[in-house]
This record gives C-alpha cells, structure tokens and sequence, in this order.
C-alpha cells in the first residue's frame, strides 16, 4: 500500500504555469480531478480554505491505509503488508513532476523518483516523511540484505526477513 501525497499541493505545483495550453483545455474536457480546478459554488477561484480541505482528507487517506497495513501485515509468516510513509502528505516538489499531458499525473521525473523511493524503502526499513527528492538514488542490494517487511504487530508470527 502507497500512501497518498499532498494531492491539494498539484494546485499549487500549477499556479504558476496557467498560460500552458494542457493546464487549460485538456483538463476541462478531462475532469480527472475537479476538487483542485474548480471553486466551490459563490467562489470565482479555488481558494486555500478548499485546498487545506482536501490535504484533511489525504491524511485521512493515509492514515486508514498505514491502518490497513498494521491490520494485515505479517498475517501469515510469508505476507507482509507495509505502507512506506516517506510521501504521505508530502507536497508535490515543483511543475517538473506533473505531466505535461493534462498538469495532474504524475511526469517521468515523478515516476522515477517514486519508484526508487519505493525501491529504497524496501530495502532500507521505515522511513518518516520527507520532502520529495529527484536526486534520489537507487540503494544496491549486497548478499546480507534483506526487505524490509514491516513491525511485528502481531506478537505470535515469526517475522524473519526474507534474504535477497
């Protein structure tokens, strides 16, 4: 399970680049996401108050899906369920990491930095927030690594690492 980022923070990533052609119509006709584009009815614009709204709902997001993986993880001594939190509620760094298609998916940039993110967390155990970072680099696996499979939370399962 992946925990969410600060979805409310793509706005923000946007604000600054409004004069690009697929930040205005593609995303019209699209629709993915009209919490971020659209104001609330008496609103010319989205304002701040909408956004903070929806960064509540995010990390209420997050904290079913970190629940769901303490409820699951290590039910079985070969199952683990682990949310990484290193991006919960994380704020979308900058434009470079939206797609340039319709500015609310995820760019390249963001999928290679998710993804080694993601690598990295398997290997190196939990991780706390952090700002997103590009410059991240992927972490080599040696012959004594081991993924990380999460907290016993259990009690009574025998959670020995699974050696790479």
């Amino acid at each position: 399970l992946v925990p969410l980022f600060s979805i409310a923070s793509v706005r923000r990533a946007i604000q600054n680049h409004t004069g690009i052609l697929p930040c205005t119509s593609e995303a019209r006709w699209l629709d993915e996401c009209d919490c971020i584009d659209r104001p609330q009815a008496g609103s010319k614009n989205v304002t701040e108050s909408q956004l903070s709204r929806l960064d509540v709902t995010t990390a209420f997001f997050n904290k079913e899906i970190s629940r769901l993986a303490v409820k699951w993880n290590h039910v079985r001594p070969d199952f683990a369920v682990v949310a990484p939190g290193m991006w919960a509620n994380q704020p979308v760094p900058n434009f470079d990491f939206l797609s340039k298609l319709d500015c609310f998916h995820p760019s390249s940039v963001a999928h290679n930095t998710m993804a080694i993110t993601l690598w990295n967390s398997m290997l190196q155990g939990p991780r706390l927030p952090a700002p997103i970072n590009a410059t991240v680099v992927p972490v080599c696996p040696k012959a004594s690594s081991v993924f990380y499979s999460g907290p016993v939370t259990r009690g009574v399962v025998d959670a020995t690492p699974v050696v790479i």
